[in-house]
């Protein structure tokens, strides 16, 4: 605990003087690039005294941040002079009025003051106090912590005074972020370091090549976008990406405004824009334009850089980007539409009208796909642990709202998991389910009664290859599928033909390492789950495939891992195609997260699919919109069934 006095000198001058019973922790610096030539090491000439030292030394604020992802002045006693730029409730953000000639030093720091502080943006003050370098959301702050992953912010935490030397000063100029000033990073987030960014040297600092350096050289300065455009829709946090300079240096754009996650390019020009100081972000979809220059200061939270705006935000004009329709034609009587569609957590408890949307949603939108792939259908009571894993009540509300807006009847089937065994939202008991409509002539095939533990087999009769259950779980005890959901295969008729139909949902990316973390480049922890659920499958499909090379089989669903990773690379390696490969690259995604647009949800095709051909679309009318129904984009394969 501190308190606080305040005395107003004759000569104007405030001092708030706080007395400490407690010290507080470390923080860390970061970096900027406007010579991109330029990198050297902090002022040597810097008196660095021990930490217990009464005398504050005197030090500028880049000498304070440094070249580095750590203060090299962590736990000293320092005194400091700067510039108000913004308060907060808990601090207030300070800022050189003359900054030095290196690039790689960033100008701002954040002064902690839990009970706040009377001073005002323009407020030119001396502060003395412990720099310190705070992990933002850790607490105790073991490896155990998500938050241990994230990055520090340098800091000075609990100053024994702030002296407010001159009242209503201007403020810096915000450092322009694009082409007209420093223009970030468009591919790589670090390129040298392979480890802790925290433990390396200045040498390993590149704030002009190194995404990652070039924020922190940035940290808790004001900045400036200009021409931004939305590459995310504003988010349940009131976070809203964007890209400067209209996109026109992005790299990845799509037709539609976002910009596509590749391999090796996670888009880090990126820029989340966080209300955290002006709250109320307007609802914004992909693509918007905003009319006036974003400005605020560049913080870290959460795992990632952030632009907190100090101004309000201004939209030019309304959204104006629209849904798509299923773009394919009319079917032929030959052809079989498959849709794969997660319906995040759909529960018979949600409003009439969601159910009577999403039946809109596949009657005009998709025009009635013959076989529906769904991922999390949840139980019928929800998110609520009450027991009740059925989900039949979810499903026949589904159906029946689709009739009632004019689609087809559809029959549909899932195989309930034990209560509590595969993930998702606590209580909901999310799965993976099959729909299918019978108006022209295709049907499930419903063999066996498999329960949630029963394994899948492949079976061989005079008329060729067929599985055992219809539908049923494959591989269900193996560990892959531990508090995950289960693939669930299931046959399918139409017109003298006889299709596999896998639905998959592996294990989502929750857990892995932050693209702008401590550690580079970030481990994919939950990879690891992926490729042996992909293995599971693929020694499905290489066993049906054996059985039967001429199968007409088709893996779908929400396989959370980009086209380019090594679960879809083990996948294909067991002979499936990816069908969205026949669009172009900036069309292949069909979820968006932090503005970085990106294929989860795949169409996996084997070689008889291959050889009698196919269109894919995926119907972006979900991932870009702030008022959607789901998160993800419906994708959908037309199969030529001649």
């Amino acid at each position: 605990m501190k308190s606080a006095n305040h005395r107003l000198h004759a000569a104007g001058i405030l001092v708030v003087t706080f007395s400490m019973q407690c010290a507080c922790a470390p923080g860390e610096p970061e970096a900027s690039p406007v010579d991109c030539q330029s990198k050297r090491t902090p002022d040597s000439g810097v008196p660095v005294s021990s930490s217990g030292d009464v005398a504050p030394m005197l030090a500028s604020i880049a000498q304070i941040q440094g070249a580095a992802h750590r203060s090299p002045l962590v736990d000293r006693y320092v005194r400091v002079e700067g510039v108000v730029t913004v308060t907060r409730d808990d601090g207030f953000y300070l800022q050189s009025e003359v900054p030095d000639a290196d690039p790689a030093t960033s100008e701002g720091l954040f002064v902690v003051t839990p009970e706040g502080a009377d001073v005002a943006p323009g407020n030119r003050v001396t502060v003395t106090g412990l720099v310190a370098e705070t992990r933002p959301g850790c607490s105790a702050c073991g490896p155990d912590e998500a938050a241990f992953a994230y990055l520090t912010v340098t800091e000075i935490r609990a100053p024994d005074s702030v002296r407010i030397e001159a009242l209503g000063g201007r403020l810096p100029d915000p450092v322009l972020i694009g082409a007209a000033g420093r223009r970030p990073p468009s591919a790589i987030v670090d390129s040298d370091v392979g480890g802790d960014v925290e433990a390396t040297g200045v040498g390993d600092f590149d704030a002009c090549a190194d995404a990652i350096d070039f924020y922190e050289s940035l940290e808790h300065m004001l900045v400036r976008i200009d021409g931004a455009r939305a590459v995310g829709p504003t988010t349940s946090f009131g976070e809203i990406a964007v890209v400067g300079d209209d996109g026109r240096f992005a790299t990845g754009l799509s037709a539609r405004g976002g910009v596509v996650v590749r391999a090796g390019d996670a888009n880090p020009e990126r820029i989340l824009v966080d209300d955290a100081l002006i709250h109320d972000a307007p609802k914004v979809d992909v693509g918007a334009r905003f009319e006036e220059p974003i400005e605020g200061v560049m913080g870290y939270a959460t795992g990632a850089f952030k632009l907190f705006n100090s101004v309000r935000l201004v939209v030019a004009g309304e959204n104006d980007l629209e849904r798509e329709e299923l773009s394919l034609g009319e079917r032929a009587a030959n052809e079989l539409d498959v849709a794969t569609f997660n319906l995040e957590n759909l529960s018979a408890t949600d409003p009439e009208e969601r159910f009577r949307d999403l039946a809109a949603l596949v009657v005009g939108t998709l025009k009635s796909p013959d076989v529906l792939v769904l991922e999390e259908v949840q139980d019928d009571s929800g998110a609520v642990d009450d027991g009740v894993v059925t989900a039949q009540a979810t499903l026949a509300s589904l159906a029946s709202s689709i009739q009632a807006v004019g689609g087809p009847s559809y029959q549909f089937a899932d195989v309930a998991p034990a209560d509590g065994s595969d993930g998702g939202e606590p209580g909901g008991n999310i799965r993976v389910a099959f729909m299918v409509a019978s108006d022209r002539g295709a049907k499930l095939l419903l063999r066996g009664e498999a329960t949630d533990v029963t394994p899948n087999r492949v079976t061989l009769d005079a008329g060729g290859a067929h599985l055992l259950f219809s539908p049923g779980r494959i591989d269900p005890e193996n560990a892959a599928f531990t508090n995950s959901r289960k693939p669930l295969a299931a046959e399918i008729s139409f017109r003298g033909h006889t299709l596999v139909v896998i639905a998959n949902h592996f294990s989502s990316k929750g857990g892995d390492e932050p693209l702008f973390g401590r550690w580079q480049p970030p481990t994919r922890i939950t990879e690891a789950k992926r490729e042996a659920q992909a293995r599971a499958v693929a020694d499905f499909v290489t066993a049906l495939t054996a059985a039967d090379p001429s199968v007409l089989l088709l893996a779908a669903g929400d396989f959370n891992d980009f086209e380019f990773s090594s679960p879809l690379a083990i996948l294909e390696a067991a002979g499936l195609s990816n069908a969205a490969s026949t669009l172009a690259g900036s069309d292949r995604y069909s979820y968006v997260f932090d503005g970085n647009s990106q294929a989860l949800d795949h169409l996996l095709v084997s070689p008889s699919v291959l050889r009698r051909g196919f269109e894919c679309d995926i119907v972006h009318v979900n991932a870009e919109f702030h008022d959607s129904l789901s998160d993800h984009d419906p994708s959908v394969v037309r199969l030529r069934l001649e």
